[in-house]
């Protein structure tokens, strides 16, 4: 299983990511919206669908593979255009999967492409 690091903050998802590229040369990053603490399901209805294929993903994903989940926040901090995901990493809708290689963006997958399997398994080993 991959090793996953869990950030709710753009201070949070900021230090992750510099720690990954001290580490490892390739890194993911999920992006989706926040949980529901007593659901425990995101706001966002195509997070919900992605969840279960991501996490599936993750736990067939080698135990050297690094991946920052982040929860990006509520809907109103999300729908917010200077929101720091939005203007700094240009995410434009969630769920989100970037792959990061020596600190670059080099892929994506984004909204209901995240809750395809055949793509994100094939998203992860590349």
């Amino acid at each position: 299983m991959a090793k996953i690091h869990n950030v709710s903050s753009w201070a949070e998802y900021t230090a992750a990511a510099e720690e990954c590229q001290v580490r490892v040369p390739k890194y993911f990053s999920y992006f989706y919206g926040n949980e529901d603490p007593t659901t425990k399901k995101s706001w966002c209805p195509d997070c919900v669908a992605s969840d279960p294929v991501v996490s599936a993903a993750l736990k067939q994903a080698p135990a050297d593979m690094e991946v920052i989940r982040v929860a990006v926040g509520e809907r109103a901090a999300w729908k917010d255009q200077g929101n720091n995901y939005r203007k700094e990493l240009h995410i434009k809708g969630i769920p989100t999967l970037v792959r990061f290689v020596d600190g670059k963006e080099v892929a994506r997958l984004e909204d209901s492409e995240c809750a395809a399997r055949e793509k994100v398994d094939s998203f992860f080993k590349n």
